[in-house]
């Protein structure tokens, strides 16, 4: 008779201090779920800086000279960033012609150049995912690394979407 009382006071000690623990787990859990905000790093828009840096660390890796900033050639890079953002579009021909670079980008590149090409992107966020998406494409890999080109300039503008278009402009030096 003993075990038995004790097995029914230990069974009311477990259901009692079990619904206890269950009411204040109720009385504790909000009416709506909790919203889990999650915290994404701090991105820094691209500068041009940062590209010149990116650019010329990926030209040291296979020993090719850095790009010196040109003024002309950044002034070229930035109106072709600048007309991505004002007419909302993205190629290397220039909405509207057949060319790749206006006559006002024209007679700037041709002031420091004897030839050029452009690298371009959309829809990034910062200098080392520019940089990034151009080396894991060939064609502006190559432009990157080659040894001819020994002037840069870049332009960055802002699309509608809050993504960032980076152009970059080399050229020849005359």
């Amino acid at each position: 008779m003993k075990k038995l009382i004790i097995g029914i006071t230990s069974l009311a000690a477990v259901l009692l201090i079990g619904s206890a623990v269950f009411v204040i787990a109720a009385a504790n859990t909000p009416d709506k779920p909790v919203a889990t905000q999650i915290v994404q790093p701090e991105l820094k828009p691209p500068t041009t800086d940062e590209l010149l840096v990116l650019v010329n660390a990926e030209r040291a890796k296979v020993g090719v000279a850095p790009l010196a900033n040109d003024e002309n050639v950044s002034r070229s890079a930035q109106l072709k960033a600048s007309d991505f953002s004002a007419r909302d579009y993205y190629n290397h021909i220039v909405l509207g012609s057949d060319k790749v670079i206006t006559p006002e980008m024209d007679k700037l590149l041709a002031v420091s150049c004897k030839a050029s090409t452009e690298n371009i992107n959309a829809d990034t966020y910062t200098a080392k995912e520019a940089v990034d998406k151009w080396m894991a494409s060939a064609p502006h890999h190559n432009a990157i690394l080659n040894p001819e080109y020994t002037l840069t300039g870049f332009g960055i503008s802002q699309d509608k979407d809050g993504y960032y278009y980076t152009v970059q402009h080399f050229c020849v030096a005359r």
